[in-house]
């Protein structure tokens, strides 16, 4: 898998923000799902959404860790190994 693009290669900034946009938006959606009983549309949605974040994230932050970022791993609820990047 590629690298992803850094946000000082001049045209893909927007796309960057945008990226961190979406995902941000996603991970608050995921916060708002936790809990839900299993086997229910909404819990359906979260494992969706979960190996969506983990896919952006592990390519986003390859090493694990955003530059200049909290870099502890998020973890998602409902992902396919618990959101724990390995």
């Amino acid at each position: 898998m590629p690298a992803w693009p850094s946000a000082a290669a001049g045209s893909l900034s927007l796309k960057t923000a945008e990226s961190e946009a979406v995902h941000g938006v996603l991970v608050q959606r995921a916060d708002a799902l936790e809990g839900l009983t299993e086997g229910s549309d909404e819990k359906a949605e979260l494992k969706r959404i979960g190996d969506a974040v983990e896919a952006y994230e592990a390519a986003r932050w390859p090493e694990g860790e955003a530059p200049g970022g909290k870099g502890s791993p998020r973890g998602l609820p409902g992902c396919a190994n618990g959101g724990v990047r390995q």
